[in-house]
Parts: C-alpha cells; structure tokens; sequence
C-alpha cells in the first residue's frame, strides 16, 4: 500500500494547496524527510516535493539524484522544457532515467545540460525527438542505446566519461553496418577536451568511412580501449581516419591532438584501397596492442610526431602494414609534415605474396625498428626507407634487432634518395638458400644523391650467399661493425671481396659469420669499381700485416693530416704499437707477455697504464696487482655517485657515494647503509608541511601546519625500511594529522592520528610495518 503522496505544483500560501498528487511505494523512496513547519503568505515554491504523512508535510530532500518520473516527465509529448526546468534546479545533481519498462522521450526542442550536471539512463531508457541535446556536463550510462531517432546530440564534454557507440545505436553483432553510430559518436563531441571511446569486445561493421574529426577545445587526447574489438568492413574505405583538410590545419590540430588507440583488431577484405587506420598531424600518439589484417594498407601515420607504435601486428595486407610518412592533404609542403621520431617497437608483419613493403618510412627523421619480425609469404621489401626530392632535414634511420624469415623478392630493407645515416643493428636474417639469395640491404640510385652512411653493426648471423647491393649513382658508404679480432686482417678475408666487377655489384658473403676490426669502412665513387681500388694504408713492421689495405680506421686512423705516423704489428694479435701525431717522442703498446695482458706508455720512463695478470688479477698503475683491484696511483678514488632514487637493485658488496645525505653507503645484503662514525655531526632533512603528504627517502622531520584542514601523511612501509621519521604537529587548531602506511598497519592499526599542537610522533619501518618508537 502507498504511504506517502506526493504534491507537484505551485505553492502560495499552505502545503495544503498542493495540486497533481501522486502516489509513490517505499521502493522509490530517495533521500531524506524534512518537517515543513509553516510556509509564509505567497511564497511560491513551485517544483518543490511534499509528502503528507498523519496529517503533517514534510519536503523530500533528494540529495542530488534526481528521478524523471517523479517531475512527471513521461513518453508522449515534448518534455523539452520539464527537463531543462529539472535539471537547472540547483538541488538536482543528476537526472535519472530509469522507467522500468523503458521508455523514449521526446525533445524536439533545444536542451543544455549544466556543467556540474549528470544525465544518467538505465537500459533501455532513452532520449529521441528532433531537437538538439548539448551536454556540459556528464552522461552516465552503460554499453546501450540512450540517444534515439532524429535527435540531434550537439556536444558532448566527455573528459572524464567512457563515450560508447552503443549509445547512438551500434549493435556489434558484425552483420549490422555501425558506422552510423560511430560517427555520430565523434561528431557528438567535437567540442571535448579529451575523450574515451570503450569498446566491449565485439565486432563492428564498418561499411563507411569513420572520421576522426579535429576537437576544439585546447589540448586533446583521444583514446580508443579496444578490449579486443574488431572492426571489419568489406568496403573500399578506410575504417577509421583522422585526416586535416589542408597544411594549414594540420599545423594547427598537431600542436593540440594526440590520439591512443589500444587492443583492437582490423579486418579487411583484401581490397585495393581498403584501409584499416589513418592517423594524421598527432604528437606522442600511440598504437598498441592491434592487427590490421587484409587491407591495402594497415597503420598510415601521416605527419605524426614522436609516435609510438608498439605491440602490433600486420597481417596479409596489399601494399603496406605500417607506415610514418609526410601528408598525403591538399596543398601538403612534404617539408613541414614528416613524421619524425616515430618508434615502431615488437611489431611483426606477416607478409603477402607480392606485399610492396611491410614497414614504409617517407621523408621521416629518426624513425628506428625496434625488435621487429618481417615473416610470412614473399614481399618485394620488408623495409622501404625513402627520402623524396626537396626535403633536407631527414638524418637518420634506424633497425635494432630485426628478426627477417622471409625471402623478398626484392631486399629486406631498401634505402632510397638523399641518404642520411642508416643504421642496421644485429639483424637476423634467414634464408632459403636452394630457392634465392636476397640481399640484406640495398641502395638505390636517387635523383638528388645524398652521399650518406649505412652502417651494419654485430652481424650475429648472416644467412649463406646474402649479400648487399648499390645501385649505380647511390652515392652511398658502407660501415659494417663486427667485434674487433686483429687476425682477421690479411689477404683472404672478405675485405676483398667488396664489390664484384659485374653486375650486380654486390658485397657477398663468404661464410656464416663474420667477425673484423671495428670502426672501420668502405667508400667508394661508383659500383663498378672495387673498393680496394680507393686509396690504401699500409700496415708497417713485422708479421703478416705488409699488404696494402683499401681500408679507412675512422677514429683512429684516417687518411690526411690526422693519420697516426706509427702502427706496427709484431706476431698477429700478440702485441701492437702506434704512435700520435702530437707527441712522437710517446708510443702506447698493448701485448701479451707470459699470459699477461698490458696497455703500456711508453717515453721518458715506461708506464704499465692497465695490467692484467695470469690470475686475472686488474692492476691500475700498478704491475703486479696483488688483489683483485690493486690501485697503484696516490691521490683518490672517485666512487659512482648518484641520489637515493638512482640506486641499482641492491647486492651484498654494493658501494657508492649518495648525493643526497652526503655520505658513503654499501648493500649489507639487505639495506643500504651508512658509516656511523664518531663525533661526526649528523644532518637531517626538516620540513614543514600545509597539505596532504607522501613521505619521500629524503625526509627525515615533518612539521605538519594542519591550520587549514586535516592533513594525511602517508609513509612507504617497503621503500622506508629501517629508516626513523618524525613526525611533529605544529599548528594549534582542531584538525587532525593523521599517519597512514601505504601498506601494512602503524603499531597494528590501519593509521594513527595527532591532535594535539607540538605533539611528536617517531615511526621506523621494518620493511612491511611501521612502528611508533
């Protein structure tokens, strides 16, 4: 049975005057119940809830929530302006939607929601109408349809609210086109200051493009929680794309966009011109965690700066899987829109037969692969590394790691056009040596020759008959870096085996592995001439180093006034000694003397600089080290010094300097500690504090001032262990200071607190507790 009516409408002069009584059951009880004493002659208190209870009123006081069906807002006719009445009330914090059958409400008028303001719906509640819904505030509300119909959702500021496509209709069940939803989505909040899209692990249908459009309100980052999503189309479109209009607006959308896209997978359907993602003019956007399988081409990040492409995976697509190129806008100025220090990082792209490359880099600086696998069927690339006419400002370019199981048709990675400084760091490449021989690396003639360096470092393995090419008119020198064995210089190493005289003018492989002198390489003016042809040094003195060399040491030995004037070679790899151009009265020698290794100074007196005795004993000016490090000079020892923060992960024998207390400490095996010496005078860090506090490893007293409200002060049980605080209230007031570890328990509770002026707390941690002393 009812117990409570409820008055909605005008009040005068009594409670009594109420009109529109409705009754409500307990269940719908909100809030609490205030005693309405009396109301003056003609005060007007129209909206205001009473309820009549034996004979006396009292007003329901909502405490912010409000419910639509209590104001008497019901499907049927436009509740425009009872809503906007409702919400604008200064008690309503939010307004819920929650008929338990469901139901939609017309707005065919205009609608703001407040900011400050919650509109919130349960399932199966919505808003339909031909009007126009601008929300200031908040939308709270599940993976569901809220938003029905012809109406309009103008704006929405969803900083801090997940924003759904469900909301606008998408079904996910991967046979229903969604697109509809998704961009009423993006053109519902094209005001926000940030925005989330979550997305609940289905497949979406997406048959027309979803545009990305350029949020308007200052710095914005939009973020994508795949959560496993896919999102398919079998058209020739591109899913999802944020694309500027022209050069001037990319300028300008860069400065304030950054876009996160995370955990969603991109099916296509093998067509040309069918693309998965399209990002454009971002700085630090991130893509991690997604596949883009069957499309022309996957990732296209177009003028993206400083992006961050992780976790991903390509998969069959036609032309590219990943890309960090210039625009591809109106009027783009190539120049202006590289997508420099873009990080491809533990990407993998499983290749298509006849793909025209897996990771395409255009006219983009200091892009680098890391840790990336090129697999699959036979591609005509792997990596194509391009830089166009007219742009000068691009340096380098760089592969870590690449792990290579395929056989392109073409190289596993080309470089192409005014070359900066390309660097290939220990790839791993696999070959079928029954079928074709690839190269590793290729050259190609440019139109604007940049006369730059590829540089091959630790060369692990190198698959049989691999080999790299330059192309005529390439301009291009070659380094390779491999760990430095002396006895690989001679006649029948590799050296001479640079360039072939035919074509295809490749440097072949001789064997598996390959393992030289480092800082050195090899220039050349054309391919048709070997590399031994340019210019040599001759390697003087004893042994089997007497053949000329086409073989420049950057570093350490150059052609030209800086070339030292001594280098000789006694027995291979036992001892070498060279001379510098500053001083020839001084040489420096290293050898092997009965199984002792020395780097010696020689001149006026002899030096043994660095010593390494049979036992493996290291002597440092000192020649007969007598312990493990036996340090012969007389001045000091500088130790590693760094701040409490920068200490390694401890070890038994650990030693160093900390900046921050100014003394030695060493890892006892179980904590830092520090000297505790007599008669020294310590010093401790004292603070005051006004305000919410962490203790940090430099602290030592607190002085907390709580005048302004009561202060938490929050202690690391694990990353204090050992350590003594004390903790002392200063302020004469009421509040309360109140200590709390951020685990464990303080003398067996969860937190202690000080309430008295000049009261002192001393508290040490035991690793996981802490404990007043």
């Amino acid at each position: 049975m009812p117990y409570e009516q409820v008055f909605i409408g005008d009040i005068d002069a009594s409670p009594v005057t109420l009109t529109d009584s409705k009754t409500i059951y307990p269940e719908n009880r909100q809030g609490t119940l205030a005693k309405i004493i009396a109301l003056p002659p003609g005060t007007s208190a129209d909206g205001i809830f009473y309820f009549s209870v034996n004979g006396e009123y009292y007003e329901r006081v909502i405490e912010g929530v409000y419910r639509a069906c209590w104001a008497n807002i019901i499907a049927g006719s436009d509740m425009t302006t009872l809503i906007q009445t409702v919400i604008n009330d200064a008690r309503v914090k939010t307004l819920l939607f929650d008929d338990p059958g469901g139901v939609s409400i017309i707005v065919n008028g205009t609608l703001s929601i407040p900011a400050g303001k919650v509109i919130a719906f349960a399932n199966g509640n919505t808003l339909t109408g031909t009007g126009t819904v601008t929300v200031n505030g908040l939308v709270d509300a599940g993976p569901y349809k809220i938003f029905d119909g012809s109406l309009t959702v103008g704006s929405i500021n969803a900083a801090n609210t997940p924003l759904y496509p469900e909301w606008w209709g998408a079904v996910g069940n991967g046979t229903t086109d969604d697109s509809g939803a998704f961009n009423k989505l993006f053109q519902s909040c094209n005001k926000a200051r940030g925005i989330t899209i979550s997305l609940r692990g289905v497949t979406y249908l997406i048959n027309q493009e979803v545009t990305v459009p350029p949020l308007t309100a200052g710095t914005n980052i939009i973020r994508f929680e795949g959560n496993s999503t896919t999102l398919k189309t079998t058209s020739a479109i591109t899913i999802l794309k944020r694309m500027p209009a022209n050069n001037a607006t990319a300028k300008s959308d860069i400065n304030n966009t950054t876009i996160q896209v995370d955990g969603i997978i991109f099916e296509g359907s093998s067509l040309a011109g069918q693309n998965a993602l399209v990002i454009a003019a971002t700085y630090n956007s991130v893509v991690s965690n997604c596949k883009f399988h069957s499309f022309d081409i996957g990732l296209d990040l177009q003028f993206c700066l400083n992006a961050t492409v992780e976790q991903c995976n390509g998969h069959s697509n036609l032309t590219y899987s990943f890309t960090a190129r210039t625009g591809t806008w109106s009027n783009v100025i190539l120049g202006e829109t590289q997508s420099n220090n873009t990080v491809f990082k533990q990407c993998r792209d499983y290749c298509n037969s006849g793909q025209t490359s897996g990771f395409y880099i255009l006219n983009s600086d200091s892009v680098k692969l890391e840790t990336c696998i090129c697999e699959g069927a036979n591609p005509i690339t792997n990596i194509h590394f391009e830089v166009q006419t007219g742009v000068t400002t691009v340096q380098y370019f760089t592969v870590d790691n690449l792990h290579g199981e395929n056989v392109p048709t073409g190289e596993h990675i080309s470089i192409k056009g005014a070359a900066p400084f390309v660097r290939i760091i220990s790839p791993f490449i696999q070959n079928n040596t029954n079928t074709y021989y690839p190269f590793l690396v290729t050259a190609k003639a440019a139109p604007n020759n940049g006369n730059g360096t590829i540089q091959i470092e630790n060369l692990n393995y190198w698959a049989v008959n691999l080999k790299c090419k330059n192309e005529a008119n390439s301009g291009t020198r070659w380094v390779f870096e491999v760990s430095p064995v002396l006895s690989q210089f001679k006649n029948e190493t590799w050296f001479n085996e640079i360039f072939e005289s035919t074509p295809p003018y490749v440097i072949p492989a001789s064997g598996s592995r390959f393992v030289r002198g480092s800082d050195n390489y090899f220039s050349e003016i054309s391919s048709e001439i070997q590399l031994n042809a340019k210019g040599s040094i001759n390697f003087t003195g004893s042994g089997n180093f007497t053949n000329s060399k086409a073989l420049y040491q950057n570093g350490s030995i150059i052609m030209g006034g800086n070339q030292f004037q001594l280098l000789q070679f006694a027995i291979p790899g036992q001892y070498i000694q060279f001379q510098g151009p500053q001083n020839p009265v001084i040489n420096y020698a290293m050898f092997i003397s009965n199984s002792v290794f020395k780097i010696r100074r020689e001149g006026a007196s002899i030096v043994d600089a660095i010593v390494i005795a049979s036992s493996g004993k290291l002597g440092l000016n000192n020649a007969n080290p007598a312990v493990g490090l036996d340090i012969g000079w007389t001045d000091a020892l500088g130790l590693p010094a760094g701040t409490t923060a920068q200490r390694p992960t401890g070890a038994a024998r650990y030693f160093r300097y900390n900046t921050e207390t100014n003394t030695i400490e060493w890892y006892n095996g179980a904590a830092w500690v520090s000297p505790n010496i007599a008669g020294q005078e310590v010093s401790t860090n004292i603070r005051t504090v006004t305000a919410n506090t962490t203790v940090g490893s430099s602290d030592s007293t607190l002085l907390v001032n709580s005048s302004a409200g009561n202060i938490s002060i929050t202690i690391d049980p694990v990353n204090a262990a050992k350590k003594i605080f004390y903790i002392k209230k200063i302020s004469a007031d009421p509040n309360t200071v109140t200590i709390t570890p951020s685990s464990g328990t303080i003398d067996g509770a969860p937190s202690l607190a000080i309430n008295t002026q000049w009261q002192t707390v001393q508290v040490q941690s035991n690793g996981t507790d802490l404990f007043i002393l």
